[in-house]
């Protein structure tokens, strides 16, 4: 995937969330264990500390996020490198991380997650039904960036985008219904209608009721009161 952005460096809060476990329900008494640990998300050398007292974790979240910007829109480690591979005599190769690159300051971009939160959160409006209350989903890479009083453009609350995705699909269910009914008509000779009306007969047919009127549906006819198939215009 293209992507000139990489996590270069990550500066915590110095305020830790507190997070408590769910206890089983069949379980009294739970050994009291300390422990440190450092837990790695998808991204490359990207840690958050996290401290645990028994059912208790303490942790930190990041407060600042520097972003290393690849120059030209090239993709991360194109121009500016994140190894170094060489070939020895024996014919071996070798690769060494560079950490150089997490230093180029004029490459930098800074994640403020506060500022960022507080503008979804009174800002930011979903793309499908418009209202605020932090959308936090993207469909697509690479937005241009609007003014800071407009709030972030591109993103969806979760219920709207299951709601867009659930369109996409039915879009492409009937467009595979429609070429699966076009090729049928070639193979049997009949038309459009002729085809509708005996796969979805009620005496033969060999779908549910559902399947079938979803069907006579899609291909955009209709049963008029004599339960005759009518393309919907036509009544």
């Amino acid at each position: 995937m293209h992507d000139p952005k990489v996590v270069a460096l990550e500066i915590p809060s110095p305020f830790p969330s507190i997070r408590r476990k769910k206890r089983p329900a069949d379980v009294k008494h739970v050994q009291i264990r300390y422990s440190w640990r450092k837990w790695y998300d998808l991204r490359p050398k990207v840690f958050r500390k996290f401290w645990q007292l028994g059912d208790v974790e303490i942790y930190w979240r990041p407060m600042f996020t520097i972003w290393h910007v690849e120059p030209d829109g090239r993709d991360s480690g194109d121009v500016c490198p994140h190894h170094a591979r060489w070939q020895d005599e024996t014919g071996q190769w070798h690769t060494k991380p560079l950490h150089g690159w997490k230093w180029h300051v004029h490459h930098w971009r800074i994640q403020w997650h506060l500022h960022q939160k507080v503008r979804r959160a009174l800002l930011t409006k979903c793309e499908e039904c418009g209202r605020r209350g932090s959308p936090n989903i993207s469909h697509q890479w690479d937005l241009e960036r609007g003014p800071w009083w407009k709030g972030e453009r591109g993103l969806y609350h979760s219920q709207c985008s299951s709601l867009i995705h659930l369109r996409r699909q039915r879009d492409g269910d009937e467009e595979l219904v429609r070429y699966l009914v076009s090729a049928l008509r070639v193979a049997s000779d009949e038309s459009e209608e002729q085809v509708i009306a005996r796969l979805t007969d009620p005496k033969s047919r060999g779908m549910e009721f559902s399947g079938a009127y979803r069907l006579t549906r899609i291909m955009g006819f209709e049963r008029d009161d004599e339960y005759n198939l009518v393309r919907k215009a036509d009544q």
